[in-house]
């Protein structure tokens, strides 16, 4: 190809500079090939993420023991809580005797009022 006196080359416009395009994987095209650079450093996913200050650490530690102490209360594996279940059979059985008594003392009552009803009743 010649080029004539008249014509000149064409010069591509300083605006329409062709830039590289910059993909944020390590993959190249479509030739199959993927390039590692293990100097690169990859951005951060900050994605649910929170940075936690040693107070607020030892805060959510012991809020997980006392859940724990309490489930494990609830289900009486504790000393403290077999003691409680120990106290609480022991105020079951005494409530059920002043019971039992109350209405042995009540079916007594009765009893002395219909005798003394009915020696009244034979005068």
């Amino acid at each position: 190809m010649t080029l004539e006196k008249h014509e000149k080359p064409k010069k591509k416009k300083e605006k329409e500079v062709e830039k590289p395009i910059e993909k944020d994987d390590d993959s190249s095209e479509d030739d199959g090939f993927e390039i590692v650079n293990p100097n690169r450093e990859k951005p951060l996913k900050k994605a649910n993420v929170v940075e936690i200050n040693k107070k607020v650490k030892d805060q959510l530690d012991q809020e997980k023991q006392d859940r724990k102490q309490i489930k494990l209360m609830k289900e009486g594996k504790t000393e403290q809580a077999k003691a409680e279940l120990a106290k609480l059979e022991e105020v079951r059985k005494r409530r059920e005797e002043a019971k039992k008594e109350k209405e042995e003392g009540d079916k007594l009552k009765k009893e002395k009022e219909n005798v003394s009803k009915g020696k009244k009743n034979e005068k």
